[in-house]
């Protein structure tokens, strides 16, 4: 029975003092900042092996510029 109640009081902000709040808030928008970075990274390197692929470039020298694995770019149209 406590355990449960330690568990809804540690989800509840109710309590939580505002500074430790903001940190909270800022660690969540840090990890969402990479992760918006990765994507677009990953958005512009199929871009570019979808290009490279288009115009007959070898498999390997797409690897090479992409970072893209073998299969991710196998199965691009």
């Amino acid at each position: 029975m406590h355990i449960r109640l330690l568990e809804k009081l540690a989800e509840s902000t109710e309590w939580v003092p505002a500074y430790e709040l903001i940190a909270r808030i800022k660690k969540e928008e840090k990890k969402l900042r990479k992760e918006a970075v990765k994507a677009a990274v990953e958005n512009k390197a199929i871009k570019i092996a979808k290009k490279m692929k288009k115009d007959g470039e070898p498999i390997n020298k797409i690897i090479k510029y992409t970072e893209l694995s073998k299969e991710e770019i196998d199965k691009l149209k």
